[in-house]
């Protein structure tokens, strides 16, 4: 449904790795599992570039 609607969903990659929905992908980022299929993993840097060009509406920030 997020791809559908166009929306990012992104975990971050410190709190994903504690948390452990993440495991390193050998390439100096993560791969997210055992999330819904369209999540990626990334940094502030990362999500800004996510955005250039389509800024959002709204941000939701969940910390659980």
């Amino acid at each position: 449904m997020a791809c559908e609607q166009n929306i990012l969903l992104m975990l971050c990659n410190q709190c994903a790795t504690e948390r452990g929905p993440t495991e390193p992908n050998g390439e100096g980022g993560y791969t997210p599992r055992d999330v819904v299929d369209g999540v990626c993993v990334g940094c502030f840097p990362d999500l800004y570039a996510a955005l250039m060009g389509n800024l959002p509406d709204q941000v939701i920030t969940l910390y659980l």
